[in-house]
């Protein structure tokens, strides 16, 4: 794997997510805590080899624990094809799963044709009544209003603590000391909190520690293709036949940033769980950085590379 280790790092919520945790996400977080705490020039050492298409290190989205993105591959199968109306609920049902379990994820990877029993999203929605204030009245009244604010949290279950709690899984690949790096960086993370309102208290977690993979994600015999992990964007030269499902983003800067423009311009991203076939055995990552995302600052740049999982395309 040109001196990459794979590793999964355990995250546990102590709060509700305003923000998803998406890889260019979280990447954004631990460049903005290089900067805080080693400046200007810290920052720019930090972002030269992601820049130069040589990252130290590539970061997967955050996914429920135990739980991976259900692969785009192409399985051969239809639901014209069922036989009865029960196997076309069936293959409708498993069209539509977002997660896998990692066994499961691991026998699909290895051969596209099977089809394991889905697993439903424990993602669930929180509505959060909040008032705004009219500056004249001090009050909600006349000219404040009541509205209600989402954010996500996740359904307690089998892989909940004591406390209810319930862990995240981000996988990390890195070179030779890039693992305690980037660990390092999500705990500096941890302690100011992930995304929207963690003023007020979301997106509060811990990191629980960092467990070697060996050889879990790189053992397909034959593999011709990968899936992503990440939410990403594909660089020039990158395989352009595949399956894969993308959303566009319109984000903007951290706070950190200042004043000024704080809108990014629009990204078409991929999503996690997409498949492309390479033809050969696949590189360990694909993507880039994107420049010139941000109007308000011409400097920044947004996270954009895939950890690439090979698969076998058929």
């Amino acid at each position: 794997m040109n001196s990459y280790r794979d590793y999964r790092v355990r995250l546990r919520l102590r709060s509700p997510l305003g923000t998803p945790m998406q890889a260019d996400i979280l990447f954004g977080h631990l460049a903005w805590e290089v900067a805080r705490r080693e400046g200007p020039e810290g920052v720019s050492a930090f972002l030269e080899p992601f820049l130069a298409g040589e990252p130290p290190f590539v970061l997967s989205d955050a996914f429920p624990e135990g739980l991976l993105p259900r692969p785009m591959l192409p399985t051969g199968r239809i639901p014209g094809d069922a036989e009865s109306r029960e196997a076309y609920a069936r293959i409708k049902q498993v069209a539509k799963a977002p997660f896998l379990s990692v066994p499961d994820f691991l026998e699909v990877v290895t051969d596209p044709s099977r089809a394991p029993e889905p697993v439903p999203s424990p993602w669930r929605t929180v509505k959060t009544p909040r008032a705004s204030i009219d500056r004249g009245t001090w009050t909600t009244t006349p000219g404040g209003r009541f509205f209600e604010t989402e954010s996500l949290a996740l359904a307690a279950g089998e892989a909940a603590t004591g406390d209810g709690s319930r862990g995240l899984d981000v996988y990390l690949r890195a070179r030779e000391g890039w693992e305690e790096r980037a660990l390092t960086l999500l705990r500096w993370v941890a302690k100011t909190g992930f995304g929207r309102d963690r003023s007020v208290g979301l997106g509060e977690f811990v990191v629980e520690g960092l467990e070697p993979l060996g050889d879990l994600f790189t053992g397909v015999a034959g593999a011709d293709g990968f899936v992503s992990l990440s939410s990403w964007v594909p660089a020039a030269g990158d395989p352009v036949e595949g399956r894969w499902r993308a959303r566009v983003k319109r984000g903007f800067l951290g706070e950190a940033a200042g004043g000024g423009n704080p809108f990014k311009r629009p990204l078409v991203q991929l999503e996690p769980g997409s498949a492309m076939r390479t033809g050969s055995p696949p590189r360990p990552c694909y993507g880039r950085m994107v420049r010139h995302i941000a109007p308000g600052m011409p400097e920044a740049a947004q996270y954009g590379f895939a950890l690439a999982v090979p698969c076998r395309w058929r």
